[in-house]
């Protein structure tokens, strides 16, 4: 009975050998290295493995990442087991090996069982300088048959080489835009970049943006820009890197400015508030006689319109003023007075009648609630009367005569307006004798003025004609002319 040798038996025997065998066959090894024997039967048996590299310069490195495939047709069933590994680069020796140190994760290990042919490969991931020119990696195997008669053997399992070159790293970029409304930050990691954290820093915070080898990625921050506020700005930070961007006079190149108008008439202002889509919430006080209101608009309201009213005292010209953040806006009523205010259209006559002076004064201010207006009567004889003509009252009477030479001074304002002297019409009165042959009566309130028999007196009437009959004589003073904006 033959004895049986197990395939760690076998490696440790084969392995020195297969190295041996490898270095002094590195200047002329196939890609496609071989174990070749007569089984115990006499039966030719093969195991046959390939080793190949695939390069990729990625962060300035080279990655190189090794297959081992067994590549062996056969039915009869057999343990294969790797060897040490090493690999070779430019200025080794063609017996000289360094041990490669693949990344996490790698199946390409020592004393790993090889996959049976097109049931996939071992693989391992070699990192190396990025001005390495060229490597070759050597991945013996051993194996031993574990059916039927015993055959055992090695494979050599060099790999052709595989040429690199100058792998560069090139940098991560960032560069910062921007709008009235938002920054844009485009990032940026070549594929043979490295992984980078960007850090965007702005008033409102930080935010950081990590990006992988081959990846952009473009980052919106909105502008956040209130009354007060510094200009708008944002950094970028990477690596040892940064870049950023200060939107300079950003107030009067990006934020709409509030806007009032005011205009008035006689009775009213009229004041119109707005603040554009693209300006700032503003609290606008209006200031008038009455007192302050303030009022407040975000951007893209509807335009505010107020109409408060207009406030005379007779001697400060109406004004109204409205103030905000960024200004002041007043309006000053110039000559109020003269263009609203109807003050007293009076309209006076006196004429003389056959017993005595008659008159009538009407007072026509009515708009804006023009004022009375005193009127007094002084008589040569020395009496007096006195009368108050509110906007609208009509004044008509008389005064008797008791002398010839009756002269009547009126008073508008204690202002003389007019002295008039009373004459006889001898032939229009026939049939009143002249002054001193009648009878005197006293008056109201202590004073004497002349009457007939049948006496004229003082009466009042709210609407009465300016026409008179006879030769009067009319006379108009009109103290401010009414006015209308």
């Amino acid at each position: 009975m033959q004895p049986r040798h197990t395939l760690k038996r076998i490696a440790a025997l084969l392995a020195a050998a297969a190295l041996g065998l490898a270095a002094a066959a590195a200047a002329a090894a196939p890609a496609q290295a071989t174990g070749s024997h007569f089984d115990g039967d006499r039966k030719w048996f093969n195991v046959t493995t390939d080793v190949w590299g695939e390069a990729e310069c990625k962060a300035g490195e080279w990655h190189v990442t090794w297959h081992l495939e067994d590549t062996t047709e056969t039915d009869r069933s057999y343990d294969h087991k790797t060897l040490p590994i090493g690999y070779q680069t430019e200025g080794d020796k063609p017996w000289k090996f360094h041990e490669p140190d693949f990344e996490s994760g790698a199946t390409l290990e020592q004393d790993t069982e090889v996959p049976r042919a097109g049931e996939g490969d071992l693989t391992g991931i070699q990192v190396l300088p990025g001005d390495t020119s060229w490597v070759r990696l050597v991945a013996p195997t051993v194996w031993a048959t574990t059916s039927g008669k015993l055959a055992v053997g090695a494979t050599l399992g060099f790999s052709d080489k595989v040429l690199l070159g100058e792998c560069t790293l090139e940098p991560s970029a960032a560069s910062v835009t921007a709008t009235c409304t938002d920054f844009t930050v485009l990032l940026e990691v070549p594929a043979n970049g490295r992984a980078t954290d960007f850090t965007v820093t702005t008033a409102a915070g930080e935010e950081t943006h990590t990006l992988a080898p081959g990846e952009t990625k473009t980052v919106t921050v909105p502008i956040d820009y209130d009354r007060g506020s510094d200009d708008p700005w944002i950094d970028v930070n990477w690596d040892e890197e940064s870049t950023g961007l200060v939107l300079d006079d950003y107030r009067t190149a990006c934020v709409g400015l509030a806007e009032v108008s005011i205009v008035a008439d006689c009775v009213e202002f009229k004041i119109v508030l707005s603040v554009p889509e693209n300006g700032i919430t503003t609290d606008f006080t209006v200031t008038t006689a009455a007192g302050e209101e303030t009022h407040t608009l975000a951007p893209g309201d509807a335009p505010l319109e107020l109409y408060p009213l207009v406030a005379y005292d007779g001697s400060t010209e109406p004004s109204i003023a409205v103030t905000w953040p960024e200004g002041e806006q007043a309006f000053t009523f110039e000559d109020y007075d003269a263009e609203c205010i109807a003050y007293s259209d009076l309209t006076g006559s006196l004429w003389s009648e056959c017993d005595g002076v008659a008159y009538e004064f009407l007072n026509t201010a009515v708009q804006n609630g023009g004022t009375p207006v005193d009127v007094r009567f002084e008589t040569s004889d020395g009496d007096s009367l006195e009368m108050t003509m509110n906007p609208g009252d009509n004044f008509f009477g008389g005064i008797d005569v008791v002398n010839e030479g009756l002269t009547v001074d009126v008073y508008i304002d204690d202002e003389l307006f007019e002295s008039y002297t009373w004459e006889y019409d001898a032939e229009a009165c026939a049939e009143t004798p002249p002054p001193g042959e009648e009878t005197t009566t006293p008056v109201a309130g202590g004073g004497k003025l002349p009457t007939t028999g049948s006496a004229l007196t003082v009466a009042v009437a709210a609407a009465a004609a300016l026409a008179v009959a006879g030769a009067a004589v009319i006379y108009v003073m009109r103290r401010r002319a009414a006015g209308t904006w």
